[in-house]
């Protein structure tokens, strides 16, 4: 992987982060400190990697929780969103995944940049 490509996923690793913090508070426990982007479905899936619907604030607390505590995160998730979400994001990565598609990472920062409501200093 190129130099180039390293770092615009980063960058929409970056945006997507910001994106989902600017909820503003943890999705679980409302702390408004240390928050971070927690996915739902892995992100090493790309088909889901920045989709909103597939990530949710959180505190770093809670985040270690979860990650440590799979079921209890699919519980979480599924109370919260409906036991429907699941299978549809599982869909979704997979489909990706079978297409053979690579990211489009410059795209990709556009449609994030473009949700943001806070500005970023560029």
């Amino acid at each position: 992987m190129s130099k180039k490509i390293k770092y615009d996923k980063k960058k929409a690793d970056i945006l997507f982060s910001l994106l989902i913090r600017e909820a503003g508070q943890c999705f679980k426990c409302t702390n408004t400190y240390r928050l971070q982007c927690a996915h739902i479905i892995t992100r090493g899936y790309f088909g889901t990697r920045w989709d909103i619907q597939n990530a949710v604030c959180l505190c770093s607390g809670c985040h270690v929780f979860f990650t440590y505590h799979p079921i209890e995160w699919e519980d979480f998730t599924d109370e919260k969103f409906g036991v429907e979400l699941r299978p549809l994001l599982k869909q979704r990565a997979r489909d990706y995944t079978k297409s053979g598609r690579k990211p489009d990472y410059l795209t990709i920062c556009e449609e994030l940049e473009g949700q943001l409501t806070l500005p970023l200093d560029k």
